[in-house]
């Protein structure tokens, strides 16, 4: 059985942690064959997960010139999966027996005003010809699916969902000295929807409270786009509030490993996979209670209401003075959940349904 996957996003971020883990779980269970899309800077990546058989795309993912190339470049194969959206407009019955796609949330539809007219009508056109053209979409949480069968209008069937996992480096360690270093830790993209704006605002509230403690928010504030007035001043207004631009994955475990507590501020995920990681390390968790965020971190953390400045101060404050508690002892029964070889497991299972 002969699986196709776009790995093109493979140093994405969110969506890159997606592909690198899955492929990974995958070829170690020796499925079926995979055959990946790549660009030429990407090989070396593919090939350390294992994936020796490739095929070069001189464009770049969600670039239109993809489209060509998926008509001349594609083989035949059983299966054709895309990992994000951006999959094939036309049906091409004649090299595939059946499609699959990942849709990991709905953001441009509950977010259209942050889109350009011209940007989201491509989008709308990629998610459209998806999710119809799919026989199965894949999704990340059941949050995300009620999302995709409202904006899609896709029958409820047709979507699966397959929660994801904490990739297997980040967990405490026997030599891990805990640092109280005294800061709250963020981390996700930097993007209008994580409520970056509204966080450095409540931690300003009470930053006089608690002034040896610093905000650490993983991303840039470099070329950082917001619609939101004064955010631009919002991010010099306090030198307690530090941006550590781009970070490796040992980097970020260190962060993870020596932060106080994990402040999740976002108005919308699909998943939320950094309340995992912080539970991986045991970190006390302040977060939304919007989106699929409170079904992955279910009774165990706090939660505010993320446009609510006073919650989030009080979120924050309430966990560093001890007044307010997670529940620290059951993250470990929450995480048993969530792993990447339970998402690999089902996602065989799906495709070879399929077959």
């Amino acid at each position: 059985m002969l699986v196709i996957v776009d790995a093109r996003m493979v140093n994405a971020s969110g969506i890159g942690t997606y592909i690198r883990n899955l492929l990974r779980e995958i070829l170690q269970k020796d499925s079926f064959q995979i055959k990946c899309i790549v660009n030429k800077d990407q090989v070396d990546v593919i090939r350390k997960l294992g994936v020796n058989d490739y095929i070069i795309f001189k464009s770049k993912f969600f670039s239109p010139f993809e489209q060509i190339e998926y008509l001349i470049k594609l083989p035949h194969a059983d299966v054709y999966w895309t990992p994000h959206f951006n999959t094939p407009i036309f049906p091409m019955r004649y090299k595939f027996k059946k499609r699959v796609v990942t849709i990991h949330d709905m953001f441009p539809y509950a977010f259209r005003d942050n889109f350009n007219f011209l940007g989201f009508s491509y989008i709308n056109l990629l998610m459209k010809r998806a999710s119809r053209l799919s026989d199965l979409i894949f999704t990340v949480s059941e949050f995300s699916k009620s999302e995709i069968i409202k904006f899609l209008n896709v029958d409820d069937s047709k979507v699966c969902t397959v929660p994801l996992g904490v990739d297997p480096g980040f967990h405490l360690n026997a030599e891990d000295i805990k640092i109280d270093k005294k800061y709250i830790l963020c981390v996700g993209n930097i993007k209008p929807h994580k409520n970056i704006k509204k966080a450095i605002e409540a931690f300003n509230r009470i930053s006089p409270i608690i002034p040896d403690y610093e905000l650490v928010i993983v991303g840039k504030s470099d070329g950082f786009y917001s619609p939101e007035k004064g955010f631009d001043s919002i991010l010099k207004s306090n030198p307690k509030v530090r941006f550590t631009g781009f970070v490796t994955f040992e980097e970020l475990r260190k962060y993870y490993s020596e932060a106080s507590m994990l402040l999740f501020p976002s108005l919308y995920e699909g998943f939320g996979l950094p309340v995992l990681e912080a539970m991986a390390f045991n970190l006390p968790i302040a977060a939304s209670s919007r989106a699929s965020i409170p079904e992955v971190g279910s009774d165990y953390i706090v939660y505010f209401d993320p446009e609510n400045l006073d919650e989030i101060a009080k979120a924050m404050l309430g966990i560093l003075n001890g007044e307010l508690q997670c529940s620290v002892h059951g993250y470990g029964e929450n995480l048993a959940k969530y792993t990447w070889e339970g998402c690999a497991n089902k996602t065989i299972e799906y495709i070879k349904k399929l077959a």
